[in-house]
């Protein structure tokens, strides 16, 4: 089998390729995660597919849970998690997301970064598709990736114009108090987390 790099927008269909040789079944949750969280490399796929085969065997289902156990986390990943989780307003969610990533010692100014870059293209998606545009039409605009773009056309819906505006001003003090050192970085990290889902 290639292990060659390929494009983020062909990912879906080599992950069903690759599970379908290994004759495993996947749910749609947890193709979202493995979407989410696997690379475009094809030999880190079949590496975290092979890891699933065994876990549930041949003929077996991967469901969303057993992904989530099992699938290598990523940081960009691990920041559609989060905004999935104040999507779904799912704070046990959310602060085991923040438990992760306290164990992997990622910096809170980095996910606030990577919060913010998300919930801005869902905004811009958004925007742009009330004004009538198309998802290949808002790629073009736009200029990101098309995958990034699917993503956050399947997530604009479940916010408000004025819910993205409050989390990306919310985003923005946040990042500037822990720039400022105005406040310990792990404690700042989790009352946003808190505040974005109890407010959303």
């Amino acid at each position: 089998m290639e292990c060659n790099q390929v494009k983020a927008y062909e990912l879906d269909k080599w992950i069903r390729t690759i599970a379908a040789q290994m004759k495993i079944a996947i749910e749609p949750e947890a193709m979202t995660i493995l979407e989410n969280e696997l690379s475009t490399n094809l030999q880190l796929v079949e590496s975290e597919l092979n890891k699933l085969e065994l876990y549930v065997g041949e003929g077996g289902t991967v469901t969303g849970e057993i992904a989530e156990q099992l699938i290598s986390h990523s940081v960009s990943g691990t920041a559609l998690r989060m905004v999935d989780a104040v999507m779904n307003r799912d704070l046990y969610h959310a602060i085991a997301i923040v438990k992760d990533l306290e164990k992997t010692k990622e910096e809170p100014i980095a996910m606030v970064g990577l919060l913010a870059f998300q919930f801005r293209m869902i905004l811009r998606v958004k925007l742009l598709k009330e004004k009538g545009y198309g998802q290949s039409q808002i790629q073009k605009i736009i200029g990101a990736h098309p995958y990034v773009i699917k993503m956050a056309w399947n997530r604009e819906k479940q916010f408000s114009i004025r819910n993205l505006h409050r989390i990306m001003n919310h985003l923005a003090t946040v990042d500037g108090v822990l720039k400022q050192g105005k406040m310990e970085k792990g404690i700042a990290f989790e009352l946003l987390v808190h505040d974005l889902i109890t407010a959303s």
